[in-house]
């Protein structure tokens, strides 16, 4: 991980003078310890990442000066990940897997068998898995953070879902999403400007629920013979989806 890597709130715009407070001025004076002079690197977890030096520092703030400004990362697919709720520990282990990956999107499911109730979620978890996502984010050295959405249901997400490649990974089989993001042996599919993958809880989906996301336009897709953890199942499809689609 790189220490002097902090988070800005919003793009500086044409500002080159930025004064950092909160929880990002107690990482940089406590934590890391920088003092005037000293290089950062800021991102404003919407693709813009700048190289800076320390102006000033106090109490209540770190002031500092943008040298440069380097291009936002633009990824090529507009990715979605809609998560059933899993329990936080490995929920959490997600979260930091969709951001390396470049998820755009991150909305989570009460699906009809999670563990967790989207009722038991306070505000205080979703602030933790904001923060999780800014920390993924200094570590893999990306400048874009996910928009973290809150849980909702099925039904809803079906029907706010506009992305142009609908996927969702099933036990009971469907196209190799290998397949689907290759366009099959020989094929070339093509980038879709957006695409969602909705991944089951640790009981898998129900078959009403199948029947919905079927109706909805997402296609069935499949990893394998193997039964794979929720988690597990996730990260590997968002893997194939990213490599293809966003990188």
């Amino acid at each position: 991980m790189t220490a002097n890597r902090f988070f800005l709130s919003e793009p500086p715009g044409a500002r080159s003078l930025i004064r950092v407070e909160g929880e990002e001025h107690h990482h940089l004076s406590r934590v890391a310890r920088v003092r005037k002079g000293d290089a950062v690197e800021l991102f404003d977890g919407r693709g813009g990442v700048y190289q800076a030096v320390v102006a000033s520092s106090g109490r209540g703030g770190t002031v500092v000066r943008i040298l440069s400004r380097q291009g936002a990362f633009i990824p090529r697919s507009s990715l979605t990940l809609a998560m059933s709720l899993l329990k936080p520990p490995v929920l959490e282990s997600v979260i930091r897997g969709a951001v390396e990956l470049a998820v755009s999107v991150l909305v989570f499911i009460a699906a009809e068998r999670s563990v967790v109730k989207s009722s038991a979620l306070s505000e205080a978890r979703l602030g933790r898995w904001s923060r999780i996502a800014r920390e993924a984010a200094k570590q893999c050295k990306t400048g874009a953070v996910p928009e973290i959405r809150p849980p909702r249901t099925l039904a809803d997400f079906l029907r706010e879902d506009v992305s142009e490649v609908k996927i969702f990974l099933s036990e009971r089989g469907g196209e190799p999403l290998g397949d689907i993001v290759t366009g099959g042996r020989g094929g070339e599919a093509g980038t879709p400007a957006s695409a969602s993958m909705l991944v089951g809880p640790e009981g898998g989906w129900s078959a009403r629920e199948e029947r919905l996301m079927r109706e909805a336009g997402h296609r069935p897709a499949s990893l394998g013979r193997s039964l794979l953890r929720a988690e597990t199942a996730a990260l590997c499809g968002l893997s194939l989806l990213s490599h293809y689609w966003v990188m």
